[in-house]
């Protein structure tokens, strides 16, 4: 090559350097960005960093699929705990110190399961040893992990080998295309240019992921219960229920949308899925509880109304707690607060219960466990007490978060006897 035909190359690969500048600059800022606040941090490398920390954490991505087939594996892998809570975010407010005195036993690894599939992945990952075997499961079954539009049964389960996002370069994109087009008012600038470590608000928590920075809302990693920082917030400002959801859960059910798509019937073969899966888990030796976790009582009514989903309920609320039974485990009925001589104030939404009204639930499922069983041993009088401390509001145990100008001690009220 001539000297003048080098001197062109090299102009112009200078005039591409430089055309592609603001580019490189603003990828590389992006990506600081993502790593300084822990949203494009590796499963493996926040657990990593959790493990060192001394007090509470919470992990909460907001640009990166938050993955909890990655992080809850990872950590019953870590913990092997001996009761596990399993099910969708519906079962995320089970709490450890509601099964004293086995505190340091207990994990929630909700989220984990989405699919009637799901369960029986994760149930033959615990028989060939892929996952530490507990001695009790507690298994949350939602009515759309049986409808006929759901997951079919040969599709493989996110539990079998899915790559964490963040090693993925398509994901970075579209996480920057994210940003941009959002245009983040809030984002947490102070924590990618400052010195302080990241912190959720209210709590304090050591934080990870710009959902558990800016929101305080995440999964903690002593239990791997859920934080919702935010929403407990909007209750202490206005302490009366509403359906926190972006849509509510009373519309899907009346315009049989998202979760509550139009189904004839409970389709057999995912039945035949979440039975067989159970049936496993207990040929184990594993002790085996299910319940169908709660809706609000407005969700609840338009549910049993229904005249579209009306065959597809019944046969949920019924003749799957029948089969279950004739496979010699007990499943606890579909419930509203009521039930339980609450209201509706216990409840996130539509159909996401609170740390209070998940108690009841536990005390339900140890009273009805076997007597010498793991669960019937846990301490009922210790979880009532917890129940009357007066900082406790709806929503959460105490201590709820201290929202300016707003009253700290707001009483869950009184629990009326069945």
């Amino acid at each position: 090559m001539s000297s003048s035909s080098r001197l062109q190359a090299l102009q112009f690969a200078l005039r591409v350097a430089v055309f592609l500048t603001p580019l490189i600059a603003g990828a590389g800022l992006f990506e600081i960005a993502m790593y300084r606040t822990g949203d494009s941090w590796p499963v493996t490398s926040v657990i990593a960093a959790q493990e060192k920390l001394k007090g509470e954490s919470i992990w909460g991505r907001e640009n990166y699929s938050q993955q909890y087939n990655l992080s809850k594996s990872a950590m019953i892998r870590r913990r092997n705990p001996r009761i596990v809570a399993l099910g969708s975010s519906r079962v995320m407010e089970f709490r450890a110190f509601m099964f004293h005195p086995y505190e340091d036993a207990f994990y929630n690894a909700g989220g984990l399961i989405q699919t009637a599939n799901d369960l029986a992945e994760y149930a033959r990952q615990v028989s060939d040893g892929r996952l530490p075997r507990p001695q009790a499961v507690i298994v949350g079954i939602d009515p759309w992990w049986l409808s006929e539009w759901t997951a079919p049964v040969e599709q493989q389960s996110w539990l079998d080998g899915e790559p964490d996002a963040t090693y993925s370069f398509a994901a970075h994109v579209e996480a920057a295309r994210n940003l941009l087009r959002t245009g983040k008012s809030n984002f947490p600038w102070g924590v990618v240019f400052g010195s302080k470590p990241a912190t959720s608000p209210y709590f304090d928590y050591s934080a990870f992921g710009i959902t558990a920075v800016v929101g305080g809302i995440g999964e903690r990693f002593s239990d791997g219960s859920y934080l919702y920082t935010a929403q407990l917030v909007d209750f202490m400002k206005n302490p009366s229920y509403r359906d926190r959801l972006t849509t509510p859960v009373l519309e899907q059910v009346k315009h049989t949308s998202f979760l509550f798509r139009p189904s004839s019937k409970v389709e057999s073969r995912r039945v035949a899925v979440l039975r067989e899966s159970l049936k496993s888990l207990k040929a184990l030796g594993i002790e085996v509880y299910a319940y169908q976790p709660p809706f609000s009582s407005e969700v609840l009514q338009a549910l049993n109304e229904s005249q579209p989903l009306a065959r597809f309920w019944w046969e949920y609320k019924n003749d799957l707690r029948e089969q279950l039974k004739q496979d010699g485990i007990d499943c606890l009925p579909v419930s509203s607060a009521r039930d339980y001589g609450l209201d509706d104030r216990y409840m996130f939404d539509g159909l996401h219960p609170g740390e209070i009204y998940d108690s009841y639930i536990v005390e339900d499922l140890v009273r009805r466990a076997a007597p010498g069983s793991l669960l019937s041993s846990v301490d009922l009088t210790y979880l009532a007490n917890l129940r009357k401390e007066k900082n406790a509001v709806p929503l959460c145990f105490y201590p709820p978060p201290k929202v300016p100008g707003v009253s700290e001690n707001k009483p869950a009220g009184e629990r009326i006897e069945r």
